[in-house]
């Protein structure tokens, strides 16, 4: 009976604590959240090639204000996304992404990239220099995605 009153208490201790620790981010710190990236690929004028990454960052408002990120004035905001993309070969490239959010009344009321803001992958490469890269990145990006808390 004792063991199950310890274990018990135990694991209470830790649903109590796991709410602290997952919002618990200094000012600074890197915040991970949930994103998907997208490549649209695209002959220039000179006949040479090139990828624009167009990333989707899963941002809330509670998000946002638990981490003291969300400026609550109405207007647009700019918010560095840093990305990690790790091609096939297990090579980090990390970047940052330029996103934006829109604030009404207080609130988060959007979150997204604007055209300035795309990533190109690549640029002005040949064919064959397109369907190596391709190859290593892959069909889809495998990317991380952190903003820093304030």
């Amino acid at each position: 009976m004792k063991k199950l009153i310890k274990y018990l208490m135990s694991f209470s201790l830790v649903f109590l604590l796991f709410p602290v620790s997952v919002f618990a981010h200094g000012p600074g710190e890197k915040v991970s959240v949930p994103c998907s990236s997208k490549l649209t690929l695209d002959k220039s004028y000179d006949d040479m090639w090139e990828a624009i990454m167009w990333t989707n960052v899963a941002l809330s408002n509670h998000l946002l204000k638990s981490h003291n990120a969300l400026n609550e004035e109405d207007g647009k905001h700019p918010i560095p996304i840093e990305v990690e993309i790790t091609t096939k070969d297990g090579e980090k490239i990390p970047m940052i992404v330029g996103y934006n959010y829109d604030v009404s009344g207080g609130s988060m009321s959007q979150a997204y990239q604007t055209f300035n803001d795309l990533d190109f992958l690549f640029k002005r490469v040949s064919e064959a220099e397109k369907d190596e890269k391709l190859r290593n990145f892959g069909e889809f990006l495998n990317i991380t995605c952190a903003f820093r808390s304030q």
